[in-house]
């Protein structure tokens, strides 16, 4: 069975007590700490003695010991951030110079607490609102919700800063949404974008999606009507913000050119 001991951590928190100093008050040995730093089992005989130095109720305990579904949900994401290059803090521990990339949870803002916010070089960039595995087929409905924190002012934060990227991710589906482009509009990505890629799209004079509204003139030299009919409505769709086209040609009409120079259009 999946532990979290999440709110164990959360518990330590707010009664300003160190895990060294748990672990001594406790008689845990030192293996063990690392075990619930893991989210290992661990047996009943400790998680009784660790609630008796925090003067908890056994059942608060025991709770730590099933995860709820939107605690399952965070430790997915959790794990995909760290495997995307993010370093995850809680507001306890905060140390925005510690890496390139670092991801928040509950971070306070002026519309609450957003449940991860993303510094890349210590400036916040981006949100993520993180949902139960559950809600996966209605997670666009929480656009809105991400929307009103990327419009939050966030609280400690003295640089100028525009939050322009927001996620809505459960366990198993991420969905993007770059606040930069015109009528921007989320869509789904294989996991989160490394700090590295976010900061090079930061540096970027227009986003993809505003670029592919300005293709360059196409030279007809060479290219059948059909050739030139195709890459213009290719060109039309991406311009209007389609998610998808689909070309329909003859046999011997030349689809593989077509598609090699469309293809090289987008790369240019």
């Amino acid at each position: 069975m999946a532990v979290s001991y999440r709110r164990l951590w959360k518990l330590l928190a707010d009664k300003k007590i160190s895990a060294a100093d748990l672990r001594k008050a406790s008689g845990v040995a030192p293996n063990t700490m690392t075990r619930l730093r893991k989210d290992e089992e661990v047996s009943l005989d400790v998680l009784g003695r660790i609630c008796g130095v925090l003067h908890a109720d056994f059942g608060l305990m025991k709770g730590m010991n099933s995860m709820t579904p939107e605690e399952k949900a965070r430790q997915t994401i959790d794990e995909k951030l760290i495997q995307s290059g993010w370093a995850i803090q809680n507001m306890n521990e905060l140390n925005l110079s510690s890496t390139l990339g670092v991801a928040v949870r509950e971070f306070p803002t002026s519309t609450g607490p957003v449940d991860y916010a993303l510094f890349v070089d210590g400036k916040p960039v981006g949100v993520v609102e993180a949902k139960r595995d559950e809600l996966g087929e209605s997670i666009t409905d929480v656009e809105n919700q991400s929307g009103r924190y990327v419009n939050s002012k966030f609280k400690w934060v003295k640089t100028n800063y525009s939050i322009r990227f927001a996620y809505e991710a459960t366990g198993k589906i991420v969905r993007f949404t770059d606040y930069a482009d015109i009528k921007c509009r989320s869509r789904a990505v294989f996991s989160f974008h490394r700090p590295e890629t976010l900061q090079k799209l930061l540096k970027q004079p227009d986003t993809i999606r505003n670029n592919m509204k300005h293709f360059p003139p196409l030279d007809e030299t060479g290219f059948r009507k059909c050739q030139i009919n195709a890459i213009r409505n290719l060109d039309n769709s991406f311009a209007e913000n389609r998610p998808k086209a689909l070309v329909q040609m003859a046999t011997g009409a030349g689809k593989t050119f077509t598609a090699i120079t469309a293809a090289y259009r987008l790369l240019k």
